[in-house]
């Protein structure tokens, strides 16, 4: 005779007390998880019956935010995810993703391609689209209240080359310039800022004058303690 404290004569005298004619008829109705709540026994028990009668596993809502989405279907499609998350008190991406497992088109075309940025506030691509490469795209960016990877994004979707006001050509112009003189004169000669000027010397990788100077100074140094 086995001890009773074993792991196999324990399900046994468990699965004696249990009335499975009442849990049977549950099973593959309910996910095993809520059958185990309601009759006080573990999950994988059930698991492991349900196995042995050969019935199949619960498809349905199993999660409380599931069965909370399963009353509220009727709002996918005729409201956006995000509008949905919010009345219902849930991630936008849970919501994403069931409407997705039912095979519900979101109400707006681009949704989740071109990021949530652009439906958040309400705004029509079309309003976007005659903006691009126009304008900077943070610019756009601040003037629509939109995230500006998602400008970016949605300019190379439709092949958009970005918007050029003539400063870059401007420095290509002016590049025997750099390193020359510091950066701020330079950049007060052109009408630009500081940073366009840095940004141009380190896309072409030049030493700033400051540098060039004090290495000639460092030279000059050198040869008058060399002739001492």
């Amino acid at each position: 005779m086995k001890c009773p404290r074993c792991k196999k004569c324990f399900k046994k005298i468990i699965s004696y007390k249990i009335s499975w004619k009442k849990i049977k008829p549950l099973m593959g109705k309910m996910s095993d998880e809520d059958i185990a709540k309601r009759f006080n026994i573990s999950r994988g028990f059930v698991s492991e019956k349900r196995r042995e009668f050969k019935i199949p596993v619960y498809k349905g809502p199993t999660s409380s935010k599931e069965k909370t989405l399963e009353k509220n279907k009727h709002l996918l499609g005729k409201l956006s995810d995000r509008e949905i998350s919010k009345l219902l008190g849930m991630s936008n991406a849970t919501v994403c993703r069931y409407r997705n497992s039912l095979g519900i088109s979101s109400p707006y075309p681009f949704y989740g391609k071109l990021g949530n940025d652009i439906y958040k506030y309400k705004y029509d691509v079309n309003k976007v689209l005659p903006y691009l490469g126009k304008k900077p795209d943070n610019h756009i960016a601040k003037e629509f209240n939109i995230a500006v990877n998602t400008i970016r994004r949605y300019r190379h979707k439709y092949e958009i080359k970005p918007y050029n006001n003539g400063i870059r050509s401007l420095i290509e112009k002016n590049k025997h310039l750099l390193g020359t003189i510091s950066d701020k004169e330079l950049a007060t000669k052109l009408g630009v800022t500081l940073t366009v000027v840095y940004r141009a010397r380190k896309r072409f990788d030049i030493p700033s004058y400051r540098y060039k100077e004090l290495k000639k100074n460092k030279q000059k140094l050198q040869k008058l303690l060399e002739r001492r």
